[in-house]
């Protein structure tokens, strides 16, 4: 199962789903699947739509099967860091002022007890097997505390001692604790951890950041609630600090910025990441606006829901939906796979621009498959509808003797009114053979394909301490028209397609060295 598999992931894409196929089953209940939302180490993610097997959903990545256990779940927990000056997430003391109250430990394991009763509920309605359904066992609490408004917890996972549960009540009140969601610190390939970090909150209300320190010695705490896109197509961030008290930092994120992609900083360090514990709009809100957007996308036949949904779903995890609007680009269909493709432009209430991009391939026979495109890429505002969406697909890699391996993809290129397109080097030397990679017709609908062959010479050198990326924004498909005049280029791959708004300290935060909310 991914490892990055949890709750909120697959209500949203499997909700209709088993909803269909189940009739009158509760669409507010948690529905159980097998999906990948998120891509580990930058593959492109595929989600499985259809043909769907019921499988375990776990905390951490790992099914327990042990009973349900009753009572305390705190257990030896050590009182002084380790001889590297840390604790260990299931180790350090908990935090927060409700540290010491039962109630709101035994509440939390019933939370998690109910919530897989609703799952296997569901998945029972829908007619799928659920022997393999077990409620995992919560390990240690982390912290258990009031925040300015609500209350949390956040706690290990039994056999999973760096997989994380966290637990909101908006009112602060014990019986409205319920769980939001489980994560695994899944990057960090056996990296010493720095920190526990959550985002938590209730969706479109204030969100709130937790970071428990996991080195004795931290002194300062800083947050960043997401990045700033301009409309220039220019990316930042700002840092404020967060008080650090009594080993917790806690504060509110900064409700003026629509994209919320939370990061961390301790004593000035590497950026982290926070781990969301709740998206900005609720299942229904999600639903509602992907369906909106199909219906109204007025271009040929009213695309598949589930298009438009590999379109806006990343996005839709960190916007409001009361802070963007869809401007539909393209619709149409990939050769040879025919797979439905649509593109557009969302525009945010602060005047920022982002492209997003989805594909449902859905042939007979074959399991369908919703892919991610683009996943929120900043272009200028002005130039907006004349720049090319751009992607590679269909990709596979050879190499020849003691040769560095080549890429072989698709790259693609969509843009109505272009008539033909260009794949360019535009580097100061070229990377590869040469300067052209090929060129094609583009079709009546605006898609273009070349087959390019290109050496792993041209990825874009990564941060420091950073394994190389899988960015290539000095190759650029140029879109042209019907005499030879160039209409705009976009680099075909200029940054992680399963990111919004890839940054370079996002992808720092995303190494192992600096990864997920319990990251290290």
């Amino acid at each position: 199962m991914s490892p990055d598999l949890d709750d909120l992931d697959v209500e949203r894409a499997l909700r209709d789903h088993l909803a269909r196929r189940a009739g009158s089953v509760d669409p507010s209940l948690a529905p159980v699947a097998l999906v990948t939302r998120r891509a580990r180490s930058r593959e492109r993610r595929q989600v499985l739509v259809a043909a769907v097997a019921v499988a375990a959903v776990t905390l951490g990545g790992t099914a327990v099967a042990a009973p349900w256990l009753t009572g305390s779940t705190q257990g030896q927990v050590a009182t002084d860091p380790g001889p590297d000056g840390r604790w260990a997430p299931d180790e350090v003391p908990t935090r927060g002022d409700l540290a010491e109250d039962d109630a709101y430990r035994t509440r939390a394991q019933e939370a998690v007890r109910e919530r897989y009763a609703a799952v296997a509920a569901a998945a029972a309605a829908a007619g799928e097997p659920t022997g393999d359904l077990t409620a995992p066992v919560l390990g240690h609490v982390v912290f258990a505390g009031r925040l300015p408004a609500g209350a949390a917890v956040v706690a290990t996972v039994k056999g999973s001692p760096e997989g994380v549960v966290t637990f909101w009540s908006p009112t602060g009140r014990v019986a409205d604790l319920t769980m939001q969601r489980a994560f695994d610190r899944s990057y960090s390939d056996g990296t010493a951890v720095d920190q526990v970090a959550v985002s938590v909150g209730s969706p479109g209300g204030p969100g709130y950041v937790v970071v428990v320190p996991l080195r004795a010695s931290t002194s300062s705490v800083e947050v960043s609630s997401g990045p700033v896109v301009g409309t220039d197509g220019s990316v930042r961030r700002s840092w404020s600090p967060l008080p650090l008290a009594d080993g917790v930092a806690v504060g509110r994120l900064d409700a003026a910025n629509p994209i919320q992609v939370p990061l961390v900083r301790l004593d000035g360090g590497r950026a982290r990441v926070v781990a969301p514990a709740v998206t900005p709009n609720t299942a229904e809100q999600e639903a509602a606006f992907v369906r909106e957007a199909a219906r109204t996308w007025g271009i040929g036949t009213a695309p598949a829901e589930a298009t438009v949904s590999g379109a806006l779903g990343e996005i839709l995890r960190v916007v409001p939906v009361g802070r963007m609007s869809v401007e539909p680009v393209f619709h149409g269909r990939e050769q040879p796979s025919t797979a439905e493709v649509v593109a557009g432009l969302v525009r945010l209430d602060d005047g920022a621009v982002l492209q997003v991009a989805g594909a449902f391939d859905d042939r007979v026979g074959r399991t369908p498959t919703l892919t991610t495109l683009i996943a929120g890429r900043p272009v200028p505002a002005r130039a907006a509808v004349r720049t090319p969406f751009t992607w590679v697909d269909d990709v596979s890699y050879s190499q020849s003797g003691t040769e560095d391996p080549t890429m072989r993809a698709r790259a693609r290129l969509a843009l109505p009114g272009a008539a033909r397109m260009e794949v360019r080097d535009v580097g100061t030397t070229p990377c590869g053979p040469g300067r052209s990679y090929g060129s094609a017709d583009v079709d009546a609908s605006g898609l273009g394909t070349v087959v390019v062959d290109i050496p792993s010479a041209c990825l874009d050198p990564g941060p420091a301490d950073v394994a190389p990326t899988d960015t290539y924004r000095r190759i650029v498909a140029v879109a042209l028209d019907a005499n030879g005049r160039e209409i705009g280029r976009a680099s075909i791959q200029p940054a992680s397609m399963s990111e919004v708004v890839d940054t370079p300290d996002y992808a720092v935060a995303m190494s192992p060295q600096g990864s997920t909310g319990t990251g290290g």
